[in-house]
């Protein structure tokens, strides 16, 4: 969905895959729903014409987003593009807080960190793509910052270990479930504080096995 601070959204191809995209308001001190909107129209667009490229389209996206932005107004981007058939990741992350991928295998965890500035800082940037495999049950989770930076009242913060916890937890849940229980465990962290930013996540995790059709589930909760 679109909002003033940011937006979160897929893209299902049947013959590509489907596409991720996670952006955040970086700075506030001018109005930034129009760059919000133009950014995510932008993404949707360059992506249904050209899904096995991110860092193309983030680079365009990136110089539409300085064409519009004051020198105040940035944002992040994570960006990524999932294929079950072919069992690949690709992803550009612009100064966006890292998505985690959760490795079904060894239950190891990766951390897919930035490959680029936050987008509406220079024309000339560029972004770098990524690519891994993946496989069979293995998740990809991305979140806003909003929901990392959630606090109690003595400030600790609910962070990249609070997700990588939760899912933990609740591994053999739906997709939708577990995006709804993360939130419910930011909450609790929190506490008596107040809720601060907007909080947002998304997981898609490849189910099936390669011998056999497969696709992605996929749940999101703000």
């Amino acid at each position: 969905g679109n909002s003033p601070s940011g937006f979160l959204n897929f893209q299902s191809q049947p013959e590509f895959g489907i596409a991720v995209s996670l952006a955040d308001v970086a700075s506030r001190a001018s109005d930034p729903a129009p760059i919000v909107s133009r950014a995510d129209s932008l993404l949707h667009a360059l992506t249904a014409y050209e899904p096995l490229h991110p860092e193309t389209v983030v680079e365009a996206v990136n110089r539409a987003v300085c064409g519009l932005a004051a020198d105040d107004s940035y944002l992040t981007l994570f960006h990524a593009w999932m294929d079950p058939t072919r069992g690949e990741l690709r992803y550009v992350n612009a100064g966006h807080e890292p998505a985690i991928l959760f490795r079904k295998r060894r239950h190891r965890v990766t951390f897919l960190e930035q490959t680029g500035t936050v987008l509406g800082l220079t024309p000339r940037a560029a972004y770098g793509q990524r690519s891994m495999p993946i496989d069979p049950g293995d998740a990809l989770v991305v979140f806003t910052a909003g929901l990392a930076e959630t606090a109690n009242i003595h400030g600790s913060q609910f962070g990249a270990k609070g997700v990588i916890d939760a899912m933990r937890r609740y591994a053999h849940a739906t997709a939708a479930s577990i995006a709804s229980l993360v939130l419910d465990e930011a909450e609790r962290h929190a506490g008596w504080a107040v809720r601060g930013a907007d909080h947002g996540i998304a997981v898609i995790r490849f189910v099936g096995e390669r011998e056999r059709p497969v696709h992605l589930e996929t749940g999101v909760e703000e």
